[in-house]
């Protein structure tokens, strides 16, 4: 990192009264490290991570109730394919934030991952349909199907499809008309 970027880092840390000794600090101490080892090319994956693991736990220690550090630290372990220990992470997130469809979501996937299949649907029990993503519908679907509940799976991934189906219409309308403005463009 060049040094004009963490002075920066730094000033904005104090601007919002972030000392070293505090959980939001550690989360984003980690969360930097995390897009800097990603941004560069040869950079030691296992470094990279390490020093997140260490950010994240610290953030961990300083605040047992900050759900986002354990969300890191299981999304590090799910990378590293240490998928207990991701869903022990998780599953901690998730009991912090048991309302938030992003927790809901890589909880109920690290479950899946465990083949508990009943829990992992128990967990969309506590989330707003509005707030599904299109990968919370899919997960939804397949954790139905997997349990042989063909009424509640079949919805769940026609969502899944017709999402796609809108998104791939969208990209078709915006190139028809940019064709459009083109054509128009090009007759005047």
């Amino acid at each position: 990192m060049s040094q004009p970027i963490v002075n920066e880092f730094l000033d904005l840390l104090k601007t919002n009264n972030l000392t070293i000794n505090s959980a939001r600090y550690q989360y984003l101490i980690g969360y930097v490290m995390k897009m800097f080892s990603q941004s560069i090319t040869n950079y030691p994956e296992t470094m990279g991570r390490d020093q997140q693991l260490n950010a994240f736990s610290l953030g961990v220690q300083f605040d047992k109730c900050y759900y986002a550090n354990y969300l890191q630290i299981g999304h590090i372990h799910r990378e590293m394919e240490s998928f207990k220990e991701a869903l022990t992470f998780y599953a901690e997130a998730y009991r912090l934030m048991p309302g938030s469809p992003v927790c809901a979501y890589y909880y109920s996937v690290a479950l899946c991952r465990q083949e508990e299949w009943e829990k992992a649907l128990d967990v969309y029990s506590f989330i707003d349909h509005i707030d599904f993503t299109k990968d919370m519908w899919l997960n939804y679907g397949l954790i139905n199907l997997r349990l042989g509940r063909i009424n509640d799976c079949l919805p769940a991934l026609q969502r899944v499809v017709l999402a796609k189906n809108d998104a791939c219409s969208s990209n078709t309308n915006n190139n028809n008309n940019n064709n459009n403005n083109n054509n128009n463009n090009n007759n005047n």
